[in-house]
């Protein structure tokens, strides 16, 4: 699975969590870019994403989750380190 594809299936869900346009989500959006997205939310995100890409976070790794790109190289390194 290569960044661009999991960049794309992070978008699909954060587009469906926080009911926004997939098109419109880069790797630099974030909280400060989606209102719905606080604290709490980001909780059912993390579950969503570990639950899609079945993987567990460690969480240092939930608190370095800062936007999208953040979170694509997150997965992309722990689906390189399970290969």
């Amino acid at each position: 699975m290569t960044e661009s594809d999991i960049l794309a299936k992070i978008a699909a869900i954060l587009a469906e969590h926080f009911s926004l346009d997939k098109a419109e989500i880069t790797a630099t959006t974030g909280p400060e870019d989606v209102d719905a997205w606080d604290s709490l939310t980001h909780v059912a995100l993390t579950s969503a994403l570990e639950q899609a890409f079945s993987v567990q976070f460690e969480i240092e790794e939930i608190m370095e989750m800062e936007n999208v790109g953040a979170i694509t190289s997150i997965l992309f390194q722990k689906k390189q380190n399970a290969a």
